[in-house]
């Protein structure tokens, strides 16, 4: 047998009854135990969806969950409309309760830098009840968005770049390869890389101008179509916001 990860993503697999019966043949299969079987979800799904999935992976040897979000509360639902973020930290906790190892992907963004400090006291938490209840872990993974352009870090400012620094530095003061309730070393360089990748890369000259135009625009017809609202969403970034209309 030469197959050793299954990993179904998506769209949003769970909304897939194929996801289900690949799940349980490969929980049932004499062969399956050897096998990583690993779905995607941004967990914004039914009880009964959420359950089903549960109740078959929890019985399989090597089954892990990635889950989807790039900051917390608000700010975190703006990023991806149609988040809601009760549903998903419901069906986190049933995740950690059934023992279900997890693995968080944020694709970081310029939008994931004002609140994601508390994006990190919510996953050290995580962490914490995960090892509470045991035979689990949290881990997380910040790959950086590099498209759409106008909504990468690279268009930050000099305040939000230390903003991200301060960050950085709040993430290293939280890691013990030692600690299950802390970050390890690997979840840690890979956020530090995304610092060093902005620093490196930041747009100048006509094209920062260009994508700091577009990320307005993006502002205004997200605000528009979805009925949000950018200025009371992220306070904090009230005053790029206007920047980027000189």
């Amino acid at each position: 047998l030469h197959l050793q990860t299954i990993r179904v993503t998506g769209g949003e697999p769970l909304l897939s009854e194929n996801t289900f019966k690949l799940a349980k043949f490969i929980r049932n299969h004499p062969a399956g135990q050897d096998i990583d079987f690993h779905v995607n979800s941004n967990l914004c799904v039914s009880d009964r969806r959420m359950n089903r999935i549960i109740d078959t992976m929890k019985d399989m040897k090597n089954a892990k969950m990635y889950v989807s979000v790039d900051s917390w509360d608000k700010q975190a639902e703006y990023i991806r409309n149609g988040l809601d973020m009760k549903v998903f930290e419901s069906n986190l906790e049933k995740l950690i309760e059934n023992q279900i190892d997890i693995g968080i992907m944020c694709t970081f963004c310029f939008l994931s830098i004002p609140n994601f400090d508390e994006f990190i006291d919510a996953i050290l938490d995580y962490k914490t009840v995960a090892w509470i209840y045991g035979n689990s872990t949290v881990h997380i993974d910040t790959p950086h968005m590099s498209h759409p352009a106008h909504l990468s870090a690279l268009i930050t400012d000099d305040k939000q770049l230390d903003n991200l620094r301060r960050l950085v530095y709040y993430m290293k003061s939280n890691v013990d390869d030692d600690d299950p309730c802390k970050f390890n070393s690997g979840e840690f360089s890979k956020f530090e890389r995304v610092l060093k990748w902005v620093e490196t890369n930041r747009f100048t000259g006509e094209e920062l101008r260009l994508h700091r135009k577009d990320f307005r625009k993006f502002v205004d017809e997200h605000d528009n179509r979805r009925g949000t609202n950018f200025a009371a969403t992220f306070p904090e970034l009230k005053y790029f916001y206007e920047m980027c209309n000189d």
